[in-house]
């Protein structure tokens, strides 16, 4: 069989949502399977172990269970309901003696929470990989005598594994080193080594390489590039991962490039303030998601914490976090939904609620948030600061004690609240918003447009007339926009919600 021959296929997400088919050759599965070999899969000479099938063999990190097999090892197949419940997953680790599980980050700390280690277990080894693996998961399983540790890192594009760490190697999680005959390079935008300690982007190559992808050659040439530091034609493939090498060699993963967002004109990893979330006493699991939209990019955190609510959390992070950092939103789960392959599933959070109390949406008519009377019962004031709170909000229910910015809220969405309160015929301020936070706050502040006695209305414009019948500016200050303290590229959203560019000007001292 030719080396370059293909072995198979396997299909992954894309961030178009469509599935990207890697083709991976006899040579590159070769190579994988020689490396475990020699340096992963203990030797069945030294005693035959008991290896439990914890991943579906869809996803191609059941090769590295799947090998102990080939080796000469027992292999117990578990079915999903099996491995994906962490109670029942214990009792099987318990009961059949097993002594190696494989296990994605997510499930692994899920099955530690579920006791896995206050009993009396037979495992030697334990190897985590397809996520990052949180500090607090890192220092469990290391502090465990006698365990040895795996952190195994790869994308599907090089066959199964290209990076891999031992609990020995750090006290913080690492993914480690090349495997045998991969290169590992942190390269920046123009394809040169950054130093020791910068964060850069990392590319593979060796001949784990895949083929590409299958009837996309576009994709395929995008993804896999030349190699400028190999022999020619050689290739190497761009992760897209964020990694920076320490001065001993081991490579550390921070983060996705595709998962940076900017909030308020800063570059943000959403990953830093996972960290800080897991920091904090009685956080068990954390995930930080950016929800975009047509406002901007906020931070939503998902934790699984049996003790402290939301809000705790959120005030906790606020202390040791810049306020870019800090989550609009933190959201306590029972547990994080997973996919089929155990890894999280982005995709089934839920939307971030409002807390508790009287909400009033209003549904939507012709794609405006403001649409619709609202309850009737309540004040018209209340009604529009609510409805004005939740189109700044994307859409969610806002209770009328709810604060605005614990809720996600900031300076041009605050700009969006008073620009929405206009359109509806009453004068508000972002400084009110500021000041008073809550729907009942503001609502208690607006004056309508038409009968403010401290300001001459101006003549009305009939192609921008306001439904309280005024001008859309209502005033000739009205056409002045809140002077603000905006954050680099606030400009540019704030000229996206008003419209139009040439209502925006850049103060002059």
């Amino acid at each position: 069989m030719p080396r370059d021959a293909l072995a198979y296929v396997l299909h992954t997400s894309g961030s178009t949502g469509e599935p990207k088919a890697v083709g991976i050759s006899h040579g590159a599965l070769a190579q994988f399977l020689a490396h475990h070999q020699e340096h992963v899969v203990p030797r069945v000479e030294d005693g035959v172990q008991r290896v439990a099938q914890t991943m579906p063999l869809v996803f191609d990190g059941s090769w590295d269970t799947l090998l102990a097999l080939l080796l000469g090892h027992e292999l117990h197949l578990l079915d999903v309901e099996q491995y994906r419940d962490p109670d029942t997953l214990v009792d099987l680790v318990v009961s059949r003696g097993i002594h190696r599980i494989d296990l994605t980050p997510t499930v692994m700390a899920a099955v530690v929470e579920a006791g896995l280690f206050a009993r009396d277990h037979s495992l030697r080894t334990v190897s985590v990989g397809g996520e990052a693996c949180p500090p607090a998961l890192w220092t469990t399983l290391r502090a465990q005598p006698g365990l040895r540790v795996l952190n195994l890192y790869g994308p599907t594009e090089y066959t199964v594994d290209a990076v891999g760490a031992r609990g020995t190697d750090a006290d913080q999680p690492v993914i480690g080193r090349p495997l045998s005959a991969t290169t590992a390079l942190v390269l920046d935008q123009h394809l040169r080594p950054v130093p020791d300690g910068v964060v850069g982007e990392l590319y593979l190559a060796g001949p784990q390489l895949a083929r590409g992808y299958l009837r996309r050659p576009d994709l395929t040439a995008d993804r896999f590039v030349a190699s400028p530091f190999g022999e020619p034609g050689e290739r190497m493939y761009r992760t897209g991962d964020l990694a920076r090498r320490d001065a001993g060699g081991l490579l550390h993963y921070v983060g996705r490039r595709d998962h940076q967002v900017k909030i308020r004109g800063f570059r943000v990893e959403p990953g830093e303030t996972e960290a800080a979330l897991l920091a904090l006493p009685g956080v068990v699991q954390a995930t930080v998601q950016a929800r975009r939209s047509a406002l901007g990019a906020r931070l939503v955190a998902y934790v699984v914490a049996p003790g402290p609510t939301g809000d705790a959390l959120r005030a906790a992070l606020a202390d040791v976090l810049p306020e870019h950092l800090v989550p609009a939103v933190v959201v306590v789960l029972d547990a994080l939904p997973l996919t089929s392959n155990g890894k999280l599933d982005v995709g089934a959070l839920p939307e971030p609620a409002a807390g508790p109390g009287p909400t009033v949406t209003g549904p939507p008519a012709e794609g405006d948030p403001l649409a619709g009377s609202g309850r009737p019962d309540l004040p018209a004031t209340v009604t529009d600061v609510t409805l004005a709170f939740a189109s700044a909000l994307d859409g969610a229910p806002v209770a009328p004690d709810a604060d605005f910015f614990a809720l996600g809220g900031d300076s041009i969405r605050a700009i969006h609240v008073v620009a929405r309160l206009r359109e509806k015929g009453w004068r508000s301020s972002v400084q009110d918003v500021f000041e008073q936070r809550t729907v009942a706050g503001v609502a208690a502040r607006l004056r309508p447009l038409a009968t403010d006695p401290a300001r001459p209305t101006r003549s009305a414009d009939p192609q921008a007339s306001g439904p309280a019948g005024a001008g859309a500016l209502g005033t000739t200050q009205d056409a002045a926009a809140p002077l603000l303290d905006l954050a680099p590229g606030d400009l540019d959203r704030l000229g996206a919600l008003l419209g139009d560019r040439r209502r925006t000007r850049k103060a002059r001292p």
